[in-house]
């Protein structure tokens, strides 16, 4: 939840609006959670400045995720 990363002044954080639980997204899309974690390092990587807060440009079961690193 955004209030509450912007409350607690986190160093960084990716904001993604998907339902409680689903941190990297839905079970067994391998493509959205390797995607959103890749994310999350480039975050980790580029943030600037402390309290840096990323959204996720995805909505829960609608956004399509190209395959990132073929079998």
């Amino acid at each position: 939840m955004r209030s509450i990363s912007e409350r607690l002044f986190l160093p960084r954080s990716y904001h993604l609006r998907y339902p409680f639980g689903h941190a990297l997204g839905e079970v067994e899309n391998r493509n959205q959670q390797l995607q959103i974690l890749v994310d999350c390092l480039n975050l980790l990587e580029n943030a600037e400045k402390p309290g840096t807060i990323i959204d996720a440009p995805y909505l829960w079961k609608r956004h399509q995720f190209e395959e990132l690193f073929p079998s």
